[in-house]
């Protein structure tokens, strides 16, 4: 078969110079035969790329794949390596191969994965003013001793910056003394703040939840909770139902609930707790602040 440049050159020469079958093959040392078959033919069939089969491998690639999908999810010293991908296909799996070509396949597989998530990956958006606050745990230096200890951080994902705390756990009390410290070093409190995976320091406040006589939630929907927010404040409503009274101050109606939680149906669930056995007070004409403020005069 001649090559794709070949082909292209005598239907170049035959179908627009117009030069003979006879003349091109002299040329191109080639029968005329030839040259009358590729300078008239519309389609040339590609030879389709071949895969090789691996016998040893192909069954347990799935298997490999699915670890390594889990293990994107996992922080990395808790991974696993293909060493131990292959003791694992070894001993639970009945793998024959040998390690070098399970090295060879996580190390090509990760790779792809990896140039898979990097193309899928959505640009976070930075907002001024905006603080993440979380927990963690790291090691200290304490009386010539390295101990683990948890830490309260405040960062800021706009300007590339943080405060943090070290503290002896991780509770309500910590969190909130942290948060003052904090406020008070920076000298103001960020427009919004975004608490991720408090679940412990939420747990303690439900305990302490069952203690208290009255909640009060003042101007409830000044700003939108997000997902998991709603679903934490729902958490506290429900552990109030029919055992704790709660006050809810707030200027939005019952309709518009649900750009305050962003779902309708945690939204129903949450009036539909707050409604039964209630009372609903309206309070209509000027703002209090306004009027005691130096423009009504």
């Amino acid at each position: 078969m001649l090559a794709v440049a070949q082909i292209n050159y005598i239907r170049h020469e035959v179908n627009q110079k117009g030069e003979t079958y006879a003349s091109v093959g002299r040329r191109m040392n080639i029968d005329p035969r030839t040259v009358h078959k590729y300078a008239n033919k519309e389609e040339f069939s590609r030879k389709e790329k071949q895969t090789r089969v691996s016998p040893i491998m192909d069954p347990v690639k799935p298997i490999i794949d699915k670890w390594l999908t889990e293990d994107l999810r996992k922080k990395r010293k808790y991974q696993r390596t293909a060493k131990r991908m292959f003791e694992q296909l070894r001993d639970f799996h009945s793998f024959k191969g040998a390690y070098r070509t399970v090295r060879a396949y996580v190390a090509k597989r990760k790779k792809e994965l990896k140039a898979i998530n990097e193309g899928a990956a959505i640009p976070l958006e930075s907002i001024p003013g905006t603080a993440h606050v979380d927990f963690g745990t790291a090691p200290f230096k304490y009386q010539s001793k390295v101990i683990d200890l948890p830490y309260l951080v405040m960062s800021f994902p706009f300007s590339n910056s943080f405060y943090f705390q070290v503290f002896p756990s991780e509770n309500t009390e910590c969190l909130l003394e942290g948060l003052q410290r904090m406020f008070h070093h920076m000298g103001g409190v960020p427009h919004t703040i975004r608490f991720d995976n408090l679940s412990p320091a939420v747990k303690k406040i439900r305990a302490k939840g069952e203690k208290l006589d009255l909640l009060i939630l003042d101007e409830l929907g000044y700003i939108p909770l997000n997902k998991e927010g709603a679903e934490l404040l729902f958490q506290v409503i429900s552990m109030c139902y029919e055992t704790k009274s709660i006050v809810i101050t707030t200027n939005l109606q019952f309709g518009q609930w649900n750009h305050v939680f962003g779902d309708p149906i945690l939204t129903e669930a949450v009036i539909d707790r707050l409604i039964h056995h209630s009372h609903l007070l309206l309070f209509t004409g000027e703002s209090y602040r306004y009027k005691e403020s130096l423009l009504s005069d």
